[in-house]
C-alpha cells in the first residue's frame, strides 16, 4: 500500500497519550511506503507544539494532586479518578479524556489495581521528565522513515472550481488542508502506478475530499478512525 498521510496520523502516531496512537502505529507499519509533503510536515510542528503544552499542564497538574498524598499510602487507579474530577479542562482536552489518558499511563507503568503513592511518584514524575524529549524522538523517527514529497506546483483550476461551487472552504475545508490536498493529489497525478491513498483522520477533510474525488488522482481516501487490520 502506498499512503499520503495527514497531519493528525501523523500526530497519533507521536503521541503515546493522542487518542489515535495505537491505531496510527499499526497503520504506519502496515503501508509500505508512507508520503508526506512540506506543508504536512509544518502543520505537525505547529499541532505538535501545541499538544506538548496540553498534555504538559494536565501531568502536572494531575501530578501536583498526587503530591498531596502520603508516600506510604496506596492508591488504586480508580481513586485517582477522583481529583481528576476536580482538574479544569485543558483547551479541548476534558475531563473524560483526562481519564481515558491516566488510565494509558497507569497501564504503562505495569501497576496492579493499587500502588503504593511513593512509587506512583517517582514514576510520574520520570513520565513527565521524559515526555516531551521521547515524543520529539519519536516525531524525528516516523520522518526519517517516510518519504517527502514536493509541495504541490500548481492547483487545478477544475479542482478550484469545484472547491468554490460547493462552498467546501465554509465549512469543510480549511486553507492547510487544502493545501495538502493539492500535495497529495499532484504527486498522485505525476506517478498514476502508485494507486495513492489519502489516509486521515479529520472527517470533514475526507467529505470535502469525497465530493472532489472525480476530479482528483488520488485512488482512494482512508479514513484512520475506521481503519482495521482485521
Amino acid at each position: 500500500m502506498n499512503s499520503f498521510l495527514d497531519s493528525n496520523v501523523i500526530i497519533g502516531y507521536i503521541f503515546c497519550l493522542d487518542s489515535l496512537f495505537e491505531v496510527s502505529r499499526e497503520f504506519i507499519f502496515k503501508s509500505e511506503n508512507n508520503y508526506f509533503s512540506d506543508n504536512v510536515k509544518m502543520e505537525v510542528e505547529k499541532v505538535f507544539i501545541r499538544k506538548c503544552d496540553v498534555f504538559n499542564r494536565f501531568l502536572f497538574d494531575l501530578f501536583y494532586e498526587i503530591e498531596k498524598y502520603d508516600d506510604f499510602k496506596f492508591l488504586t487507579m480508580q481513586e485517582l479518578y477522583y481529583p481528576i474530577n476536580y482538574l479544569t479542562n485543558v483547551e479541548k482536552l476534558k475531563i473524560e479524556d483526562m481519564h481515558i489518558i491516566f488510565d494509558k499511563i497507569w497501564k504503562s507503568f505495569d501497576f496492579g489495581e493499587s500502588q503504593e503513592v511513593f512509587l506512583i511518584k517517582l514514576k510520574f514524575k520520570k513520565f513527565i521528565n521524559d515526555f516531551e524529549g521521547n515524543h520529539r524522538l519519536r516525531k524525528g523517527i516516523i520522518f526519517n522513515n517516510m518519504k517527502l514529497v514536493p509541495n504541490h506546483s500548481k492547483k487545478d483550476k477544475v479542482v478550484l472550481d469545484k472547491i468554490k461551487n460547493e462552498h467546501l472552504r465554509k465549512a469543510l475545508l480549511h486553507e492547510s488542508d487544502e493545501n495538502i490536498l493539492f500535495d497529495a493529489n499532484e504527486f498522485a497525478c505525476r506517478n498514476p502506478n502508485l494507486d495513492l491513498k489519502f489516509v486521515s483522520a479529520d472527517e470533514d477533510f475526507l467529505k470535502a475530499i469525497d465530493i472532489l474525488m472525480q476530479y482528483l488522482c488520488i485512488d482512494e481516501t482512508i479514513n484512520l478512525k475506521e481503519f482495521s487490520n482485521n
